[in-house]
């Protein structure tokens, strides 16, 4: 679909969190709102990273019994859905982009109206 992305493997939230902020930046870019976590487990622990405009793929539920594949298959663990779910977050991210480019350009015009004043 020609999106650019990268791919962040987190194996320990736990040892994710004791790094340092400008770690976390590096690894988590801040300015980038589409996000998708892939988790084949409870999501919970994933909403924290994927932010307002991010969306999570995980078990919505427990207890289903069939070979592996289906059950992957089942809950959405397959290329279709994770590409319609990082579709969604950059759909929902594009007003957060929008409105940092207007702000980037309403300041920079009242810089130049006050470089123009003095």
């Amino acid at each position: 679909k020609g999106v650019q992305s990268r791919v962040v493997s987190m194996p320990s939230i736990e040892e994710f969190e004791k790094q340092t902020p400008n770690y976390k930046d590096h690894i988590l870019l801040p300015n980038v709102k589409a996000r998708v976590c892939v988790e084949a487990g409870s999501p919970y622990s994933w909403y924290k990273y994927a932010g307002d405009c991010g969306e999570i793929v995980a078990m919505d539920g427990f207890g289903a019994s069939a070979p592996a594949a289906k059950l992957f298959d089942h809950f959405g663990f397959n290329v279709e859905h994770v590409v319609a779910k990082a579709m969604a977050s950059i759909e929902k991210a594009n007003p957060v982009v929008e409105e940092v480019v207007e702000e980037a350009v309403a300041e920079e015009s009242v810089v130049e109206e006050t470089a123009v004043e003095e």
